[in-house]
């Protein structure tokens, strides 16, 4: 391999490989120093997302071809090789696929069936009979019985097969012995949230697997050695060399050894190795109660693992479907039926397809994030193959996505957006992005997961190297503000769109008081923990001291306090506008009372209320 001389960007001399002085020669004002500062990026996601993905591409492809010179093989990082997150890449296709086959499916279901129950949710007219009974007992327990049996160390497809099987056969035994309309859509609820359980246990505990036997793979490289057998007997090129090797006046030096005997070089001084440490971090995520890493942490930092914290994940799904099915519902209602308050239903049609597209762009820039984790986890895993201990240090610094000074490779000064667009791709701030999404498409059992790796992983980097991640929960509340916001406004328009419904369409028939009953508590429920996640940084970020620079004094503002406390603000706002619907409107057209504000005598109400004022004025 032919070396050449470098001067890096420390002032050591060096010899580097032809592949690696592109990529030195493009970062040597970029990584000088390590600094102790503020890595959380403006809010949003500004730009292209292009420069980002080709950013993680070099870096891929930087340490692959280091780990492969060095371990003539490659690191596999735990995330590729657990396959989590290519999971989650196809859990939000799946997730927006679902919520369109929602809204479109519910939107015909007007032009084939008549109002407003639309097939009805009546049990007892399921109107199969004692052979049919038995033909779908039989067609549903094969599947499920299997499912029961089966090891959740089998491929994934099985699962897919047997659910896709169950489900499917659900789906055409509803559609063929009760109605294609309502009684079909609310199967496809029971079978998205099944998909959603199953799928999050599954990797999990693929996961875990992969985690405890880390240390397996990555075991500690050979000797980084070069052959030299003589097969020429007479050649001028290798005369020389064949004569110097055997009288013994020259011995072969890697780039590492010549590296070494250097006055002046990195050291390595690191307590314990970096798959050691990874695996002591992704150990305590998955085992929050144990004690597998040696740093100190906040016991309530971590996330408890138990099943129970699937079902916020549910609930959020169950708004999210429930707020596509009755825009699309109602707009099919206008379009195919009766347009009185089409007004309404476009309304609320255009912002659930307006939130549909931001939410589509917002978790499209996270996955962009998302999916670096393997890059750093693979960065941080090659810092114990890698000989050259300079090099380490290079693949290190990208591990932590290392600000450097405000100078550009070309020696201007940049600007501040720019600057702050730096520190991002780091692997704390990746997994905080895989959290947020996977919370967002209602994983939250595999997000509380997520969570805790990203405290985990930031314990982990700040014990064992001299970078901080400074203002954690600014870094999460810049994850997950908007998904927070997209979710109780959900809340809102299927409280909205709740009230007007059930208080419009049922002059002839009594209100479905369970379903009334369920969608008022989902509800109210979504709105309080909505509440509840936007209060938390009211604590964690507006009431917590902290400090800009080593120089300066304990303060409690930066550029973000304004936009944390609108924001608090806001959500707050909309909790109130949701429960006052709840409360105030909801709860009296289900119990068929008199509504409270302005009674049923108001044109107001007998306009927007008209079956649930009938006989009330």
């Amino acid at each position: 391999m032919v070396l050449s001389n470098y001067q890096d960007s420390h002032g050591f001399s060096r010899q580097i490989t032809p592949y690696e002085e592109e990529d030195w020669q493009r970062n040597k004002f970029e990584k000088e120093n390590i600094k102790h500062g503020n890595v959380i990026a403006e809010s949003g996601y500004s730009g292209s997302s292009e420069p980002l993905v080709d950013t993680l591409e070099k870096r891929h492809q930087t340490v692959t071809d280091l780990t492969k010179f060095y371990y003539k093989g490659d690191v596999i990082p735990p995330s590729t090789k657990s396959q989590i997150l290519r999971a989650l890449k196809f859990s939000v296709m799946y997730y927006y696929f679902m919520n369109a086959t929602f809204f479109v499916y519910a939107f015909f279901i007007p032009a084939t069936l008549p109002a407003p129950w639309y097939g009805g949710l009546d049990v007892r007219e399921f109107y199969a009979s004692p052979p049919h009974l038995v033909i779908m007992g039989v067609v549903l327990c094969i599947p499920l019985i299997r499912f029961l049996v089966m090891s959740w160390h089998v491929e994934f497809y099985q699962f897919v097969l047997i659910l896709g099987g169950f489900e499917g056969s659900m789906l055409l035994f509803t559609a063929l012995f009760w109605s294609h309309g309502l009684p079909v859509l609310v199967s496809l609820f029971v079978s998205n949230l099944i998909n959603i359980t199953v799928g999050q246990i599954y990797w999990k505990l693929h996961f875990e697997e992969t985690v405890r036997a880390l240390p397996t793979l990555v075991p500690p490289p050979a000797s980084h050695v070069q052959d030299s057998t003589v097969l020429s007997v007479f050649s001028w090129k290798t005369l020389y060399e064949d004569f110097a090797k055997l009288w013994g006046f020259q011995r072969h030096r890697s780039p590492a050894m010549l590296y070494d005997e250097r006055c002046g070089v990195f050291s390595t001084k690191d307590s314990m190795s970096h798959v050691q440490s990874m695996h002591c971090a992704y150990m305590q995520a998955l085992d929050p109660f144990g004690r597998h890493a040696p740093w100190k942490r906040s016991p309530v930092d971590l996330w408890s693992l138990s099943w129970v914290g699937i079902l916020d994940g549910l609930l959020n799904t169950f708004i999210t479907n429930a707020a596509v099915c009755f825009a699309g519902l109602w707009l099919g209602k206008a379009m195919f039926e009766d347009f009185f308050h089409g007004g309404y239903a476009i309304l609320c049609a255009v912002l659930i397809v307006c939130i549909f597209f931001v939410s589509l762009r917002r978790t499209t820039g996270l996955m962009e994030d998302a999916l670096g984790v393997a890059v750093a986890e693979k960065e941080w895993l090659a810092h114990d193959v890698v000989h050259h201990t300079a090099q380490r240090e290079e693949i290190l610094f990208d591990a932590v996505d290392v600000m450097g000074t405000a100078t550009s490779s070309k020696g201007r000064r940049v600007m501040p957006q720019d600057v702050m667009q730096k520190g991002r791709l780091n692997m704390v701030f990746m997994w905080l992005c895989v959290a947020s999404t996977a919370d967002f498409i209602g994983e939250s059992y595999l997000a509380k997961l997520y969570w805790n790796l990203a405290h985990e992983t930031r314990s982990m980097m700040e014990a064992l190297t001299p970078y901080d991640f400074k203002l954690f929960p600014h870094a999460k509340w810049e994850v997950t503000f908007k998904s927070t916001l997209i979710k109780i406004t959900q809340t809102l328009i299927l409280t909205f769109t709740s009230c007007l419904y059930f208080g419009t369409y049922f002059r002839e028939r009594p209100v479905p008081m369970p379903l009334v009953a369920f969608i008022g508590a989902a509800c109210f429920i979504q709105s309080v923990v909505k509440l509840t996640e936007a209060i938390q940084f009211a604590f964690t970020i507006l009431g917590a001291p902290h400090r800009t620079s080593v120089d300066d004094d304990v303060n409690n503002t930066t550029h973000r306090h304004m936009f944390v406390s609108e924001w608090i603000v806001l959500v707050a706002l909309i909790f109130v506008f949701i429960n006052i619907l709840i409360w105030l409107y909801l709860l009296p057209i289900m119990k068929n009372w008199d509504l409270p504000v302005g009674k049923c005598k108001e044109p107001f109400n007998q306009v927007l209320f008209p079956s649930a004022c009938l006989g009330k004025y």
